[in-house]
């Protein structure tokens, strides 16, 4: 077929090919979007003023080399940890795929910086499923994940899935909780010594809540993005089955990986309707779990039109315009 050896090669050709397929993504999507909209992700608990005011091409510079940055960090993260079924530099054509179109239009903001938190933090999940004897990945994982609250408070519910997937991961002792904990508790001291050292502690529960409720949930999406939207969930729903029926005869590691993803896009798709104040820009996050369980539908699927087929729908995918 005529993707088949491409989905299915261990070769890393790919990664250098990354740069130059992100930056014509974003140069076609940015002659079919008919406004630019500048970063929107202007709220933090930390006192910076990073993005805002930011101009459109410091904007889109940093928006370019956020989505590679996640990108090779999508391929060490399984490289490293290897919790899909080979080595591939699949994931990360298929984040760049998912996520190029969107840098000409909202750039870069607080929630790239969040997402790399939390993409550290989940490395420290990884590595904690391999090593059941060292509490200090936990700590880490809580550590980044609490970070990640604090730079971008919209992504709170990724506090109470650092909680849940320790019962996925294997590492739901006492111990495990108490260092998960300690990670979440040295954040947030640190962070309140902060806010009493300039004097503005009592500052910190209404930012909190300004940051968090701030916006309007996304009730309604253009014609555009709900067809793209429309073949990801498809594509989504078919690799689910496919991933879930090798999962009894996947190595433990494997199958600890694959659900603690599965368990991640759950919680990151509760943000998307339980939080207020989410932008088309959150794509940036849901991507990533998507990257790596597309890459392995493709893997693992044998029938090679089928795979074809699929892949197709997901490049067609990335050309619908953004509006």
């Amino acid at each position: 077929m005529i993707f088949e050896r491409f989905l299915k090669s261990k070769k890393l050709y790919v990664l250098f090919l990354l740069p130059f397929v992100a930056v014509t993504l974003a140069v076609i999507n940015f002659y079919l979007i008919d406004e630019v909209r500048q970063p929107d992700d202007t709220m933090t608990m930390l006192p910076l003023h990073m993005f805002e005011n930011i101009s459109f091409e410091k904007a889109v510079i940093g928006g370019f080399v956020s989505v590679l940055l996640f990108a090779y960090l999508l391929f060490f993260l399984n490289a490293r940890y290897k919790f899909l079924s080979q080595l591939t530099a699949l994931p990360s054509l298929i984040y760049i795929l998912l996520t190029a179109g969107l840098i000409s239009v909202y750039g870069i903001g607080y929630l790239q910086m969040a997402l790399l938190l939390l993409m550290i933090g989940f490395g420290g999940l990884q590595a904690a499923i391999l090593d059941s004897k060292s509490n200090s990945p936990i700590f880490n994982l809580g550590f980044f994940v609490c970070s990640a609250v604090v730079v971008y408070p919209k992504f709170i519910l990724m506090a109470l899935w650092a909680v849940c997937v320790l019962f996925f991961s294997g590492r739901s002792t006492v111990k495990d909780v108490i260092a998960l904990l300690l990670g979440f508790a040295t954040v947030l001291f640190f962070t309140l010594f902060g806010y009493f050292w300039t004097d503005r502690l009592t500052d910190f529960t209404p930012v909190f809540q300004d940051n968090l409720l701030s916006g309007e949930f996304l009730t309604s999406l253009p014609y555009s993005e709900t067809i793209r939207l429309g073949i990801w969930v498809l594509l989504l729903l078919f690799s689910l089955v496919k991933v879930i029926s090798y999962y009894p005869i996947s190595v433990v590691n494997q199958r600890r990986g694959t659900a603690s993803l599965i368990s991640l896009l759950f919680f990151l798709g509760l943000t998307v309707f339980l939080i207020p104040g989410i932008q088309m820009n959150f794509i940036y996050a849901l991507s990533w779990p998507l990257a790596y369980l597309y890459a392995q539908y493709f893997i693992l699927q044998r029938i090679g039109w089928i795979n074809d087929l699929f892949f197709l729908l997901l490049v067609f995918s990335c050309f619908v315009q953004l509006i």
